[in-house]
């Protein structure tokens, strides 16, 4: 077994009670992972010496960004993979999440696309 499919082997479902004696089978397969960073990083910092505590407006040459992923595996209780990642960095927030939302549903298009033709029957 390659590497890549002992890993792809840890992505199982569990058995996980729900009510009345029913149990649950689930696992999440194949999510969208996006964090949005504003002007200034998004960050406050603390000089312990001047005691100056400063904020993102201290920053403003740090551009707004994001970072997106198609994700494969479970986000919330792992383990999962970044099958595609990509970086956006823009002058507002609105054209960074724009350029997101645009990326992201090109990638929902080509995951729906690859899983049909998988299971596609004839």
């Amino acid at each position: 077994m390659s590497d890549l499919k002992e890993e792809r082997a840890e992505y199982h479902p569990e058995w996980r009670a729900d009510c009345q004696g029913k149990f649950d089978y689930d696992c999440d397969l194949v999510s969208l992972s996006c964090r949005y960073w504003p002007r200034g990083g998004g960050y406050f910092s603390f000089d312990t010496n001047s005691g100056a505590f400063e904020g993102d407006e201290a920053r403003p040459e740090i551009k707004p960004s994001a970072v997106a992923s198609i994700c494969i595996g479970d986000l919330k209780e792992g383990p999962y993979e970044d099958i595609v990642t990509a970086r956006f960095d823009g002058d507002t927030e609105a054209e960074v999440k724009q350029m997101v939302e645009e990326w992201a549903a090109k990638m929902i298009a080509r995951v729906e696309v690859a899983i049909r033709n998988e299971f596609h029957e004839e």
